[in-house]
């Protein structure tokens, strides 16, 4: 028996094996779904995967799952941005990632939420953000760098 017993080991363990290849590869999807759908809590929708790769988005308690053209325009931002940052293996490597006014079309809760879901989304790159909203940065003022400052008006800035 024990020639049997060791083969179904060896099987148990190669199915286990192959059980954390295939969470490995899911992780950065599951990532950008997490994050991305943190933002939608509130609004009765989900963002989704399919089996074949295809994203679409549940509302509330409909039977059919809906295209992403469903999605406001801030919605789509937030696809956008996520999708880059999960799943992009090229970005995971440190480097810089420079958004332009990301308060646009995002509502005043999800602008206090952005910065934390980005550098979640991909901590080893340096983002670099030019916005009006102060609820963008809310408590990193230690981390930020006003154009007005004589430090910026010098050339000086430093991350």
């Amino acid at each position: 028996n024990k020639p049997v017993v060791d083969r179904v080991l060896k099987l148990i363990e190669s199915s286990e094996k192959y059980n954390r290849e295939i969470e490995k590869l899911w992780n950065p999807i599951t990532q950008f779904t997490t994050l991305v759908n943190r933002f939608f809590a509130d609004n009765g929708k989900k963002l989704a995967i399919d089996e074949v790769g295809w994203l679409y988005v549940n509302i509330g308690d409909a039977i059919a799952p809906q295209p992403l053209d469903v999605l406001s325009s801030g919605e789509r931002q937030l696809v956008v941005i996520f999708g880059h940052l999960a799943i992009n293996r090229e970005i995971n490597r440190a480097g810089i990632f420079v958004i332009d006014e990301p308060e646009i079309s995002l509502h005043l809760k999800w602008q206090e939420i952005f910065v934390e879901s980005i550098l979640a989304a991909s901590p080893n790159n340096q983002f670099i953000l030019a916005t009006h909203s102060p609820a963008i940065v809310l408590d990193l003022d230690k981390r930020c760098v006003s154009l007005d400052s004589p430090v910026a008006k010098k050339g000086l800035i430093r991350a």
